[in-house]
C-alpha cells in the first residue's frame, strides 16, 4: 500500500511512510513464524495460534476490517514477539542467544523511531 491509501470509508487513511517499513516489517514475521514453528507443541504457541485462527476467520471469512495494513487486535498483537523469543530461548548457544537479543532489541528501536518519523513526533 502506499501512503494516503484509504481503508473503510471513514475518512481514515493509512499507508507506509516510507519504503523501510515493508522491509523491516517483513523479517519481523518471518522470525515470528519461525518461532511459532520452533514452538509448536508448546500450550501457550497454541493458545495465540487459536486466537489468531478466530481473526483470520473474522477478517477473511466474515470480510471485516480487510482493508487494513495488518489485522491488528488487542488479544494477539503480543504473539509476534513471544513467538521471537521462544526461538531465541531455544537456541542452545549462549552467545546465539545474547547476539539475536541485542538484535531484536536494536531492530525494536529502529522501528520505534521509523513509526515517531512517520506520525511527525521526530
Amino acid at each position: 500500500m502506499t501512503r494516503g491509501t484509504p481503508f473503510a470509508d471513514n475518512g481514515i487513511t493509512a499507508g507506509y511512510s516510507s519504503v523501510w517499513h515493508p522491509l523491516l516489517i517483513a523479517p519481523m514475521y518471518v522470525a515470528a513464524v519461525i518461532g511459532a514453528w520452533l514452538s509448536r507443541r508448546d500450550t501457550i504457541v497454541k493458545a495465540i495460534l487459536v486466537c489468531l485462527a478466530v481473526d483470520v476467520g473474522i477478517h477473511f471469512v466474515c470480510g471485516w476490517g480487510m482493508h487494513e495494513l495488518h489485522l491488528y487486535a488487542g488479544h494477539w498483537t503480543f504473539a509476534i514477539p513471544i513467538f521471537i523469543f521462544l526461538a531465541i530461548q531455544r537456541m542452545k548457544s549462549l552467545r546465539r542467544r545474547q547476539i539475536s537479543s541485542g538484535v531484536v532489541a536494536v531492530y525494536g528501536v529502529g522501528l520505534a523511531i521509523l513509526n515517531l518519523h512517520a506520525f511527525g513526533v521526530i
